[in-house]
């Protein structure tokens, strides 16, 4: 069974507390308002269910905008290596050469990733 990690736990409690706030909002409209225990019941669990639909929704669509950037990075590294993959390839020796690897070897190296996956080797130097 695998972990959320913390970072993907605290990006869900600011809507957790949102949801908190929101269903004790609307609890406390309801009892102002004079309403018996099972309208409270039934306003809580609707406020619920509001909420975490909502919050499904926006998950999904940010998601969805987080895919479409990627593929459009994608995308973008697949035209660059159509039209020019000799800069694509100094590009990617460059990459190494910055991370300390000899300028002869690394050229060796950027040969031998992209004959393999030039579009895997671009983008994983290029964008991790």
């Amino acid at each position: 069974m695998a972990l959320i990690s913390a970072q993907v736990l605290r990006g869900y409690v600011p809507a957790a507390n949102d949801g908190i706030i929101a269903t004790a909002g609307v609890i406390e409209g309801f009892i102002a308002a004079g309403a018996g225990t099972d309208a409270l019941i039934a306003a809580s669990l609707a406020a619920t269910v509001a909420g975490a639909v909502s919050f499904g929704g926006f998950k999904y669509g940010e998601a969805a905008t987080e895919r479409d950037a990627e593929l459009a990075v994608i995308e973008e590294e697949r035209r660059d290596l159509a039209r020019s993959p000799e800069a694509e390839l100094q590009e990617l020796a460059r990459y190494y050469e910055e991370r300390g690897v000899d300028p002869a070897l690394a050229r060796e190296v950027a040969r031998q990733v992209s004959e393999r996956d030039a579009l895997t080797a671009q983008l994983e130097s290029e964008h991790g």
